[in-house]
C-alpha cells in the first residue's frame, strides 16, 4: 500500500511539473511541443513495477501480508516470484533448527516425579517449520521464529505430564529411554496443536535430582556391585570344586581301567598258556596213535619212547652239553 500511495504522490507531483514546464516551454518558445514534459509524470506508475516480483532464498518459504486481505496462509516457494503490489513478503526459515533448553539459570526446566522429587533437565531439541505449516505459524505468533521463553514453557508442560509417571531412581536408570520417548510425544504434540511446529528430536543431555539422591543411587550402584562380585566369586568356586570333583573321578576312572587292563593281561596270558598246554597235549596224543597205526608192532612203552625222541630231537637247537654225568661226578666234553 505504502508503495501504491507513493506512487501516486510521486505521479501528481510528476505531473503537476511537467505541466509547469511546458507552459512555460511553450509560452517561451510559441509552440505546443512542450506538452511532452508530462510523460514525466509515467515515472510515478512505473515505479509499482519494483513491488510486482519478490525473492525467495534457499530454506525459506515468504509469508504474504496482504493489504487487502491480512496474513495469507498460502506462502511464495524458493526462487524469482510474481506478487501483486499490495503483498508485502516476510521470509521464515524451514531448516532444522537445534536448541538446548535448561542448560542456563534463567530457564530452569524441571518436573516432580512420582515420589514427590524435583528433577531438573537439559534437553536438546530439533524442529522446523514446515513450509505448508509457515502461514499457520506467522499468524499464531506474528514471528519468524519461536522464542525461547514459548519453547521453553511447552517443554515444561510435556515434561511434567511425564514425569510424574515414574519415581526418580527409574528415571535415572531403566526408565530414562521409555520417559524420553514419551517426552517427544507429549512435546510433538503440544508444538504443533500450538504454533504448527514440527519436532524432529528431543534427547535428555542431563537430570539432577540433588546430592540426596545421587548419593543413594551410587551407594545402590556399589552394593549392586559388591554382589555381583561376591557372585561372581561364588560362581568361580564352584566351578573350581566342580572340576576339582572331575579331575578326581578321571583319576579313579583311570585307576579302574588300569586294574582292569592288568587283570585282563593276566587273564590273557593264562588262556594263552592253557590253550598252548592244551594244544601240545593233543599233538603228543595224535602222534602217539600216528606211531601206534604205523608200528604196530611196538608196546606202549616202546611207542611212547619213539615219541619222546621224536618230540626232543624236534625241540633240540642242535647245542651238545658242556659236561655229563651227576652232580658228583662229570667229565667235561671236548
Amino acid at each position: 500500500m505504502g508503495l501504491l500511495i507513493g506512487s501516486i504522490i510521486l505521479t501528481i507531483v510528476l505531473a503537476v511539473a511537467g505541466v509547469a514546464g511546458a507552459t512555460r516551454y511553450n509560452r517561451v518558445n510559441r509552440e505546443r511541443n512542450g506538452w511532452l514534459m508530462v510523460s514525466i509524470a509515467l515515472v510515478g506508475p512505473a515505479i509499482l513495477l519494483l513491488g510486482a516480483f519478490t525473492r525467495v532464498d534457499a530454506n525459506e518459504v515468504g509469508i504474504i501480508y496482504d493489504d487487502r486481505y491480512g496474513v495469507m496462509e498460502e506462502v511464495k516457494l524458493e526462487g524469482f516470484q510474481a506478487k501483486s503490489i499490495f503483498e508485502h513478503i516476510t521470509p521464515i526459515s524451514t531448516a532444522v533448527k537445534t536448541v538446548t533448553l535448561g542448560a542456563t539459570k534463567d530457564e530452569v526446566l524441571g518436573g516432580q516425579t512420582r515420589d514427590s522429587v524435583y528433577a531438573t533437565f537439559v534437553i536438546t531439541t530439533t524442529y522446523h517449520i514446515r513450509a505448508a505449516d509457515a502461514g499457520l505459524f506467522f499468524k499464531k505468533t506474528g514471528s519468524t521464529d519461536i522464542t525461547s521463553a514459548q519453547l521453553n514453557a511447552a517443554a515444561k508442560q510435556a515434561l511434567q505430564a511425564v514425569t510424574i509417571n515414574y519415581d526418580i531412581y527409574g528415571l535415572l536408570s531403566t526408565d530414562l529411554e521409555a520417559a524420553r520417548e514419551e517426552f517427544q510425544t507429549q512435546l510433538t504434540t503440544l508444538l504443533y496443536a500450538q504454533y504448527y511446529i514440527t519436532l524432529d528430536s528431543a534427547s535428555f543431555d542431563d537430570i539432577d535430582a540433588g546430592d540426596l539422591v545421587e548419593q543413594t543411587i551410587q551407594a545402590k550402584a556399589q552394593a549392586q556391585q559388591q554382589i555381583e562380585i561376591a557372585q561372581a566369586n561364588q560362581d568361580r568356586a564352584e566351578i573350581e570344586n566342580a572340576t576339582a570333583l572331575m579331575n578326581a573321578q578321571a583319576l579313579a576312572d583311570a585307576a579302574v581301567i588300569a586294574a582292569q587292563g592288568a587283570a585282563d593281561a593276566v587273564q590273557i596270558a593264562a588262556d594263552a598258556e592253557a590253550y598252548k598246554v592244551m594244544t601240545e597235549k593233543t599233538a603228543v596224543a595224535d602222534l602217539f596213535d600216528y606211531y601206534r597205526t604205523e608200528l604196530p608192532g611196538l608196546t606202549d612203552a616202546e611207542i611212547a619212547d619213539v615219541v619222546m625222541s621224536v618230540i626232543y630231537y624236534a625241540t633240540w637247537n642242535g647245542e651238545l652239553p658242556m659236561v655229563v654225568g651227576d652232580a658228583s661226578v662229570f667229565i667235561p666234553l671236548p
